[in-house]
C-alpha cells in the first residue's frame, strides 16, 4: 500500500480541492481506463436515445458497483479528475445521458462523499454495503426493459463473486465493462481460493493449471466462456485491453461483454487505438 493511501484506498495526503471531500488515490494509468470508458459511453449515445423519449422509453441505467468517492487524485504529476460515477452525471441530457445511475460502495467515507457530490441529481441511486450481498437492491433500481450498461472495477478478485454478475446479466440489455485484476492475481496466484468465486467455478473445474504466476492469464478465457454462459457470445475479435503502469507492466484487463454484436462492435472501435492515440497491435 501507498503510504499517500488509507484502507480505502482514499489519499491521506490532501483532499479535493474544490469540494473539500475525499478523493482516491490512483496512478496516471487510471486516465486510461477513464478513456476508454468515456469514449464507450460517447459512442453509445445513439443506441441510448433508443431507450430515452421521443424515440422510447424503456430507460438507460450506468451501474457502477465499486464507485469509490467520486473523484481521485493522480499520484505522478499531481492531478485532480472525475471518477466514473461523476463522468456518468457529466453527460448532459443532450447526449442521451442515463435516465438512472446506480452507485455502490462498501466503504463509509466513500458513500458520504458521492451523497455530497451527486446531491440534487434525482437520477443517482446510492446503496452502501458489500456490492454482492446488495445486488438484489441494485438489480431492484434497473429498468428492466431499458439499456444498461455495468462498470465493474473491483480492487482485487476476492472483492467480486460471479453471482453478482450472473444477476446483472439476467437483463436482457446489459452490457458489462469488467476489471479483470491480471496483476494482483500474479501476485496470489497460489491462493486458488480466491478466485473461485470470482470465476463462478471450484478450481477442480478450471481445465488449466495455476502453478506459475504467469499462468493466470489462462484464466481470462476461462472468465469469458462462463460469461458465454450467461448470454454473452464469445467473439474472437473483442479486444481486453490492458491497462498498464509507468513500467508497462499490466495492471489489468478491461473485458467487455454484450449480447448484442452491436455492442463488440462499437468497443472494438473505442479500443482500436491507446489512449495515446497510437494503434494497437493485436
Amino acid at each position: 500500500m501507498k503510504k499517500c493511501e488509507k484502507r480505502n484506498g482514499n489519499c491521506t495526503a490532501a483532499v479535493d480541492p474544490i469540494d473539500q471531500l475525499p478523493v482516491q488515490c490512483v496512478g496516471v494509468w487510471a486516465k486510461d481506463k477513464h478513456h476508454y470508458l468515456r469514449n464507450y459511453l460517447a459512442a453509445t449515445r445513439n443506441v441510448r436515445a433508443r431507450f430515452m423519449p421521443p424515440k422510447g422509453t424503456g430507460g438507460t441505467a450506468l451501474i457502477d458497483l465499486f464507485a469509490g468517492p467520486g473523484k481521485a487524485r493522480v499520484r505522478e504529476p499531481v492531478e485532480f479528475i472525475d471518477g466514473s460515477p461523476l463522468i456518468a452525471t457529466s453527460i448532459p441530457h443532450r447526449e442521451h445521458g442515463f435516465t438512472d445511475i446506480i452507485l455502490c460502495d462498501i466503504d463509509e467515507e466513500n458513500i458520504a462523499a458521492l451523497q455530497k457530490r451527486t446531491e440534487g441529481d434525482k437520477r443517482v441511486t446510492i446503496i452502501g454495503g458489500d456490492c454482492n450481498q446488495t445486488i438484489d437492491k441494485v438489480v431492484g433500481k434497473i429498468p428492466p426493459n431499458g439499456f444498461a450498461v455495468a462498470l465493474i472495477d473491483p480492487f482485487g478478485a476476492s472483492n467480486l463473486k460471479f453471482e453478482t454478475i450472473r444477476k446483472l446479466a439476467a437483463f436482457p440489455r446489459m452490457d458489462l465493462i469488467i476489471h479483470f485484476p491480471l496483476g494482483s492475481m500474479k501476485r496470489n496466484f497460489l491462493e486458488h481460493e480466491r478466485f473461485e468465486g470470482f470465476l463462478g467455478l471450484p478450481r477442480s473445474r478450471w481445465g488449466v493449471d495455476i502453478v506459475h504466476g504467469d499462468d493466470v492469464r489462462l484464466l481470462i478465457p476461462l472468465f469469458r466462456r462462463q460469461l458465454a454462459m450467461l448470454g454473452y457470445p464469445e467473439r474472437g475479435d473483442v479486444t481486453y485491453p490492458s491497462i498498464k503502469n509507468m513500467q508497462q507492466v499490466v495492471l489489468y484487463h478491461l473485458v467487455f461483454a454484450s449480447k448484442d454484436s452491436l455492442g463488440d462492435k462499437i468497443w472494438n472501435s473505442i479500443t482500436a487505438k491507446l489512449p495515446s492515440g497510437q494503434g494497437r497491435l493485436f
